[in-house]
């Protein structure tokens, strides 16, 4: 595997992950102390490409026989450019961007029926970080995978910096009721706090 385009032996640690390379996906991956990564393009150039795609594979299996195998992947732009986001057990991998994320909530917006495409906020402890341009046909594997409810806030941007505020006091369905009545501005949509929560219990006029 090579790690920084340095030829080096991963390091196994407890929670070790594995993405296979295809066809279509020129790196396989494994995640463990850090992201490693080998290409299939860029071994035995003679051989045809079903055979490089699994030396590439068994290579990676060889060398991590304890990791997760994960094959269930979105695409989006975390950062500047669209990747793959793979989808494991309690965790979001992202290699290009060497970037993992463990999500505690999910939130949709910019979704119509007009658009091809939607965002992604994904709600960690503290912080919240937006997975804009991901393709609807990767709605479906996002429910199956999360398992729990995904709040769809519509075309609109949500209020993503007060949502993750309000996280800290409130529960995942009192936010979302708040956001059902309240306005999807950052500026106007304040969290209540929680001795309002308790009394209000986010009726509307």
């Amino acid at each position: 595997m090579y790690v920084n385009k340095t030829k080096t032996q991963v390091t196994p640690t407890e929670n070790m992950y594995s993405m296979l390379c295809t066809g279509s996906l020129e790196y396989a991956y494994v995640y463990s102390d850090k992201f490693y990564n080998m290409s299939w393009l860029k071994h035995s150039p003679e051989a045809d490409d079903p055979i490089k795609i699994e030396y590439v594979n068994s290579n990676v299996k060889q060398q991590c026989p304890n990791a997760v195998e994960i094959d269930t992947y979105i695409t989006g732009r975390v950062k500047k450019t669209l990747t793959e986001i793979y989808l494991g057990p309690n965790i979001m991998l992202v290699p290009e961007d060497n970037m993992t994320l463990v999500p505690k909530h999910l939130f949709i917006q910019r979704l119509t029926s007009r658009t091809k495409t939607f965002d992604l906020v994904v709600v960690e402890e503290n912080k919240a970080t937006v997975i804009s341009a991901v393709d609807k046909n990767d709605l479906e594997d996002i429910q199956r995978w999360h398992k729990a409810e995904i709040y769809c806030g519509g075309a609109d941007p949500l209020p993503v910096k007060n949502i993750v505020k309000a996280l800290q006091h409130q529960t995942y369905k009192e936010v979302c009721n708040a956001l059902d009545i309240e306005s999807d501005s950052d500026e106007d949509w304040i969290p209540e706090s929680s001795e309002e929560s308790e009394e209000s219990d986010y009726e509307s006029d």
